[in-house]
């Protein structure tokens, strides 16, 4: 029975740590279909830019090599016989920049109360994948936080330039319909007028 238990755990945490992050993806694209809005293009082009950042930043530093990693829980798909393309974690990094990207507008235009059970999500599906990848030993804890921090730090950075902008149909909010958020002028004019005194 306990290990029926362990084996469901096990697959359950596999899916979620392999397909987490392409469901991510999918739901951004499916959601910004059904919108017919920019929210979704904007995320993909911002996870393309972290994925290629994170490659070049692991590529350039020096790691040591994890022993007795199980490669077929760690990489399931090769190229080429090419185990992975990167020394860093990528669903790691796809994590760190869709819980900034989701939160940090959340913060801005005060709808945190509304989503509290979304955050909590994200930092299960941190935490097990974080848990799952040193079970394995697929990177060490090194590699694994240096890339939740590399994607954390882009998101923070990319949602940051979209709040500059003021364009609400760029920026995604859980749970919040797009009629719901107004744009704040920059600027704002007053018109005084002078009313005459009255002579007796």
């Amino acid at each position: 029975m306990n290990e029926a238990i362990m084996s469901i755990a096990g697959y359950t945490g596999f899916i979620l740590s392999k397909l987490g992050p392409l469901f991510l993806v999918f739901y951004f694209i499916f959601d910004s279909i059904l919108q017919a809005n920019l929210k979704g293009i904007m995320y993909i082009a911002g996870i393309i830019l972290t994925c290629v950042l994170t490659v070049s930043m692991g590529n350039t530093i020096t790691f040591k090599q994890v022993e007795n990693s199980i490669d077929r829980f760690c990489f399931p798909i090769t190229i080429e016989n090419v185990l992975n393309i990167s020394k860093l974690p990528l669903s790691q990094s796809i994590y760190g920049f869709t819980f900034m990207y989701i939160l940090i507008p959340l913060i801005h235009y005060q709808f945190l109360q509304f989503n509290i059970i979304t955050i909590l999500l994200f930092t299960v599906f941190i935490a097990v994948d974080i848990g799952f990848l040193t079970n394995y030993r697929c990177f060490s804890i090194k590699q694994i936080i240096l890339s939740l921090f590399t994607g954390g730090l882009i998101g923070i950075m990319y949602i940051s330039i979209l709040l500059g902008m003021n364009k609400k149909e760029m920026i995604y909010i859980p749970g919040i319909p797009q009629g719901s958020m107004c744009d704040i002028p920059k600027k704002k004019g007053y018109r005084c007028r002078l009313k005459k005194k009255e002579t007796q």
